[in-house]
């Protein structure tokens, strides 16, 4: 991690991702995006210290993780999260963008309020999961836990929410 380029590649593709994990855990666009700023700076300070990294995408998720749970822990609140979309123009009907936005953000309210059923634990897991695309190594890893026991939360986590979902389309129904 050494020289100037090779981390500005590091920035470039690991931000977007980071932006988001912290703007989920924090609930604040502009929060997240000092705390991201504030560990790249960090880091490129400290690289000599730190020496040799096997996962860099592993390694700044945790320390994007430890930055924003100390910020909330500063401030000893976590905010209700609520839907946030990117929308890709594709060619179209204006019609047919408005049912797929209004759909999507039908979907992502579902999961979000889903999500937020599950223990905090179960939840970060599932978000890195799902949302950042990271396996169950990368998790552990990150979240200082151990491999099993992300297995065993994913599991559980899968389980509640399809039980949710019976249950709500079961009074639905009814």
């Amino acid at each position: 991690m050494g020289n100037q380029y090779s981390y500005s590649l590091i920035h470039q593709r690991l931000y977007p991702s980071l932006h988001a994990y912290g703007n989920r855990m924090l609930n604040n666009r502009e929060l997240a995006d000092d705390v991201i700023q504030e560990i790249f700076i960090k880091l490129w300070l400290k690289r000599e210290l730190i020496g040799p990294i096997g996962n860099v995408k592993g390694y700044f998720f945790a320390a994007a993780r430890s930055a924003c749970l100390d910020f909330i822990r500063s401030r000893g609140t976590m905010k209700a999260k609520g839907p946030q979309i990117e929308f890709i123009d594709l060619e179209i009907s204006t019609e047919e963008k408005i049912t797929q936005v209004e759909t999507t953000l039908k979907q992502k309210k579902m999961i979000e309020l889903a999500l937020n059923q599950l223990p905090l634990r179960q939840q970060e897991i599932m978000r890195l999961r799902f949302f950042e695309d990271m396996n169950c190594s990368e998790i552990a890893d990150i979240t200082g836990i151990k491999y099993q026991s992300v297995v065993n939360h994913m599991y559980r986590s899968i389980q509640t929410l399809r039980a949710l979902y019976i249950s709500e389309d079961e009074l639905r129904v009814a």
